[in-house]
């Protein structure tokens, strides 16, 4: 019972699917060392530290998927995101959706 409620104050209660199928901006929020040394094919590094200046000026209709190494930091960006309008869900930790996208790609 508190493991689901703590996904869902995270965000982490979504299923990703249908998103995933919408081709959405996917956001690693980590610091630009971790994303050097790992990250998802074709996601953009926007740490979380410099999120704020970057939302004012948002022109992205594409749904967002963020995501981090464990989905805490994800799940603050998540929330940020969301304050702007932004349709945005929380990818969780890199290999959780790294495993999600895959299955994806196993069924295309």
């Amino acid at each position: 019972m508190l493991k689901k409620l703590i996904k869902k104050l995270m965000g982490l209660d979504t299923d990703l699917r249908e998103v995933l199928a919408r081709n959405p901006r996917i956001i690693d929020v980590r610091i630009p060392e971790q994303f050097s040394a790992e990250h998802i094919d074709g996601a953009e590094n926007l740490p979380l530290a410099t999120l704020d200046k970057h939302l004012p000026n948002w022109k992205d209709d594409r749904p967002v998927v963020v995501y981090c190494n464990r989905g805490v930091q994800s799940g603050m960006a998540m929330r940020k995101m969301k304050k702007f309008g932004i349709e945005v869900y929380n990818g969780g930790a890199i290999g959780s959706l790294r495993n999600q996208l895959s299955r994806r790609a196993g069924n295309a």
